[in-house]
């Protein structure tokens, strides 16, 4: 944080390769408002309702991915002085979907197999609740002081001086008060499970893949239209070079 902001960056985002930050739409019937997380330090549930009472306007106005407005066009338009916003996680299963579905907003003639993909391939989702979250730092904000490794803590809270505490399990968000969500592909399919052998908290075996791999409780498909406009942005041979012959070797 302190190399991005000697950079003159500003908003900084602290995920992981296998996660992905959108606009926390709101799809009412799927989240519970009588769930509450519980594990947050020093947050009561009224707490919790001005949060969502506050944000919930946020979340009413979020534009439609159609619109092809990016999550730095929106914090700079509300002209967000926060200096961290935290975000939670929705879990992604491994559990396939019908054919007609994974293809569903692929362009034609694009060359590119959804199934390489795991934004399009892996549609179903555990419950809409904030049992992990993330960060982003607006790092033009405060001296280099606040960046200190004294004040570093993990990647669920890179800076506890500006974002506070988390609770257990890297929580500090809840899911209906968040403008933003972070999708999680936590499992993958089978072969690409097990070629994390370099991760060193994974041991590779089929119950370790059942164990990661949640019960799915929704279909979200919100994130599809990102392949479509990235095709239209860069154009379709700069998309096949780019990504999808990466992708087929």
């Amino acid at each position: 944080m302190r190399y991005m902001k000697q950079k003159g960056m500003d908003w900084t985002i602290m995920t992981d390769s296998d996660e992905y930050v959108l606009f926390n739409y709101i799809h009412e019937k799927e989240e519970n408002r009588s769930l509450y997380d519980t594990i947050r330090r020093g947050v009561t549930a009224d707490d919790i309702d001005k949060e969502r009472d506050r944000y919930e306007t946020y979340r009413k106005r979020l534009p439609s991915m159609s619109l092809k407005a990016t999550v730095a066009d929106f914090l700079h338009q509300e002209k967000m002085r926060m200096k961290c916003i935290k975000f939670p996680g929705l879990q992604f299963t491994s559990y396939e979907s019908e054919k007609s579905a994974v293809y569903k907003g692929v362009p034609e003639n694009a060359g590119v197999n959804p199934y390489q993909l795991v934004t399009l391939r892996h549609r179903k989702a555990g419950n809409r609740q904030g049992i992990f979250s993330k960060t982003m730092v607006d790092v033009s904000q405060g001296t280099f002081d606040d960046y200190s490794m004294e004040s570093n803590f993990n990647i669920h809270n890179p800076n506890k001086l500006l974002c506070g505490l988390n609770g257990h399990s890297g929580s500090s968000q809840d899911y209906i008060s968040a403008i933003f969500r972070l999708h999680h592909y936590r499992t993958g399919t089978w072969e690409s499970f097990i070629e994390r052998s370099q991760d060193r908290r994974a041991n590779m075996t089929v119950d370790r893949f059942m164990e990661r791999n949640v019960e799915p409780h929704l279909i979200d498909d919100d994130i599809r239209p990102w392949l479509a406009w990235f095709i239209e942005k860069i154009g379709k041979e700069e998309a096949k070079r780019l990504l999808f012959q990466p992708l087929s070797q």
